[in-house]
């Protein structure tokens, strides 16, 4: 459902570690299936982002929340 006039709204889905990433992917699921106009973003954070960047929160993660 696109209202007319609305905008598309960002929304920067951080799945983080243990259950999280299971839990934001649901949800995304959720919200990318209810007809709404979203642009989904998981930028990386957590552990993942630790091994990859050094740092768990990583400054392009930073600019995007």
């Amino acid at each position: 459902m696109v209202l007319e006039g609305s905008v598309m709204k960002t929304v920067v889905a951080l799945g983080g570690d243990g259950i999280g990433p299971e839990v934001v992917d649901a949800a995304c699921y959720v919200l990318e299936n209810m007809g709404v106009d979203l642009e989904i973003v998981k930028p990386p954070c957590g552990e993942k982002a630790l091994k990859e960047y050094g740092t768990p929160f990583p400054k392009e993660t930073m600019e995007l929340t």
